[in-house]
């Protein structure tokens, strides 16, 4: 996945096997579980590289304080996942915005958020700068409306069961 990928479903940043690059902040929508989880554990890295937060109980000067830390020991780029953060970002829409625009170091901020609406200046500022995984089914267009494109998940699941569980899905 290249850094400048801003738009992504999680099908495509778990097929992509080259090492990942992060922006400084990434939203990680949608409402599938099981996709997020894989996301997580395919751009968090080891446990002791990254910082969890509750998103229903978190501050921002400790989000933010723990993005301008710069580790020691650890790797260069940490990261601070803010766990189901949809009533962080509200609370805290223009200081996120401000940061999206400006990041603080090579930190990286991870954003775990149910519903991200497109109308939103955060979302148009993570879309510009950063980057947002889409971890919904993916859909294709069907006449005037959309549904789940079946075809690609089958793939993604023949694909992923394959390489995962050395199995082979047969129709």
């Amino acid at each position: 996945m290249a850094a400048s990928d801003k738009q992504l479903h999680a099908f495509d940043v778990l097929s992509d096997k080259q090492a990942l690059q992060l922006a400084p902040t990434v939203v990680v929508a949608g409402d599938d579980r099981f996709l997020k989880r894989m996301v997580f554990e395919r751009i968090l890295g080891a446990p002791d590289s990254y910082t969890r937060f509750a998103g229903d109980a978190c501050q921002w000067r400790d989000v933010r304080d723990e993005l301008a830390t710069v580790s020691l020991f650890g790797p260069r780029d940490r990261r601070v996942l803010i766990e189901e953060a949809d009533s962080f970002v509200s609370q805290c829409r223009s200081q996120l915005e401000k940061l999206v625009a400006a990041p603080l170091g090579s930190n990286v901020l991870i954003l775990d958020i149910g519903s991200f609406p497109s109308n939103t200046n955060l979302y148009k500022a993570v879309v510009e700068h950063g980057q947002l995984i889409d971890c919904k089914p993916p859909e294709v267009q069907r006449g005037k409306g959309k549904s789940v494109d079946t075809q690609r998940m089958r793939q993604w699941l023949e694909r992923h069961a394959a390489e995962t569980h050395l199995v082979r899905m047969t129709p």
